[in-house]
């Protein structure tokens, strides 16, 4: 029962969000800015879509081989893009876990496929900070970057103690996850795989990822082309990638609402007009919820 409404409450926490972006720029004038749209920007955006996806699940069957799993493609990629879609639709981004509940149907342990979507994660975090980089130096100053960078840094050690040495895995097997210690030490196994015997892997992942992302910004740009505003690359790339990561804080519906707000923000410091930034990001939504239901519809 205390599940369902703190998921409700951030429902509610993400339509207002959206409402109140709605209603700062106008409803008649953002209806208005919609309607100009020239569709023939929506091809280069089916296209992302498209290549993005299989980069996605391309991206957990690397994962998948590097720890010794077999699956089909065609059957990996029905996972992801369904697990992606249960994503948009949960708190925060948790709804993407659900992907080790599929990859259990085909054997996979659920420890593993945690493992597996926590770690793909993990790696897309790395990639959003290193794109947000010139945001923060730019939006907060080089000394709150250094701040924000040295806590990145310590928490990676901390988790690399933990997960990567023999003392570190002793003190959670022992004090901090007793009651777990056969599926923390099966999670500490694979993780020493992948970090220490299989990092080629990880490597491929985060540049698969780095494309990935860099897709999603030249699909936002051309979704502003079809509004019929020029963005510079540089300035979708920092307010999408801010916006993504401030996104995973748990208070609205897989970040609906922060995403949007916090990203025009940022666009409109840099003297986008807050037409064209609600208008692109409100479009971008829309299509990613679109393609969701037809997720949900058709695999």
């Amino acid at each position: 029962m205390r599940g369902w409404i703190k998921t409700t409450a951030k429902l509610i926490i993400s339509l207002a969000l959206i409402g109140y972006l709605i209603n700062k720029i106008g409803l008649e004038q953002l209806l208005g800015s919609i309607a100009g749209f020239n569709l023939i920007y929506l091809l280069p955006a089916v296209f992302v879509i498209i290549v993005n996806s299989i980069f996605g699940a391309l991206n957990i069957q690397l994962l998948l081989l590097a720890l010794g799993e077999r699956l089909p493609f065609k059957r990996t990629l029905r996972y992801y893009l369904k697990s992606w879609a249960y994503g948009l639709f949960m708190p925060s981004k948790i709804g993407e876990f659900s992907l080790m509940v599929f990859l259990k149907r085909d054997g996979v342990s659920y420890t593993r496929g945690f493992l597996i979507s926590l770690i793909d994660k993990l790696l897309t975090f790395v990639v959003l900070f290193g794109f947000a980089t010139f945001g923060i130096v730019h939006l907060f100053g080089l000394k709150i970057f250094g701040i924000i960078l040295l806590s990145v840094l310590a928490l990676a050690c901390m988790a690399g103690f933990f997960a990567l040495t023999n003392r570190g895995s002793a003190i959670l097997k022992r004090y901090l996850f007793r009651g777990f210690a056969s599926k923390i030490a099966f999670i500490l196994k694979d993780t020493n795989t992948l970090f220490l015997k299989r990092a080629n892997y990880l490597f491929l992942n985060l540049i698969i990822t780095a494309v990935k992302w860099t897709l999603v910004f030249v699909m936002l740009k051309f979704i502003f082309w079809g509004l019929g505003e020029n963005v510079a690359l540089l300035y979708i790339m920092t307010a999408l990638a801010l916006g993504t990561l401030a996104s995973l804080i748990p208070i609205s519906i897989s970040g609906l609402g922060v995403l949007e707000n916090l990203s025009v923000k940022i666009l409109c410091y840099y003297n986008v007009a807050e037409l064209t930034a609600g208008s692109g990001l409100l479009l971008l939504t829309t299509i990613k919820y679109l393609l969701a239901l037809l997720i949900f519809l058709l695999v």
